[in-house]
């Protein structure tokens, strides 16, 4: 287990060789209390996936982070521009832990930032994969709106090589906190 919740599982690309790789999977199924945080999550395997070795390759552990009211629509939030100014908001990292940085009935709006190459994006390394993107959430490449996902507390991977260029690529992802249990 590197992350996520209990029943996420991410094998990273590197742990794989050249040539055929044999992967078990051994699922008990012992439920989840059907209370808080898991009650609308479902027990069982949902979905497998072979994701490209970005995901081993590109971690974006440094994160910038603001919290701020619900007030704005999210498309109109200035804090998703790639030229916002966020040097003075708080540093945060967002390997290996469960996040709870959004307050109840807030939002928090997530920053970073990434360079790629050509070489990087020809070569398919645009997939984002979001472990426990929990409530409401939008997710912006460069200002611009690529994703909305409504999928409290399930890993999210999205294709973003249309949105991705060479060089700088600001994603911005703002996180509405509707749960009480559920925030970030």
């Amino acid at each position: 287990k590197m992350g996520g919740l209990p029943g996420d599982y991410i094998i990273p690309a590197f742990t794989l060789h050249e040539g055929i790789n044999i992967v078990y999977a051994v699922y008990e199924n012992a439920g989840y209390a059907k209370e808080f945080v898991y009650m609308e999550k479902e027990a069982g395997i949902m979905n497998i996936r072979i994701l490209g070795s970005s995901l081993a390759e590109l971690p974006l552990k440094d994160w910038k982070f603001k919290e701020v009211s619900q007030t704005a629509q999210p498309d109109s939030q200035p804090e998703i521009s790639p030229d916002y100014n966020d040097s003075n908001w708080p540093s945060l990292k967002l390997i290996n832990q469960e996040p709870s940085f959004v307050h109840f009935l807030r939002r928090g709006i997530f920053r970073t930032e990434i360079r790629l190459s050509e070489n990087d994006i020809k070569s398919g390394r645009t997939a984002l994969f979001i472990s426990q993107l929990g409530d409401l959430a939008w997710i912006y490449i460069n200002g611009k709106r690529v994703a909305v996902s409504r999928s409290r507390l399930i890993s999210r991977t999205f294709d973003l090589k249309k949105q991705l260029h060479p060089g700088i690529n600001i994603i911005a992802i703002i996180i509405d906190n509707y749960d009480l249990y559920a925030s970030g």
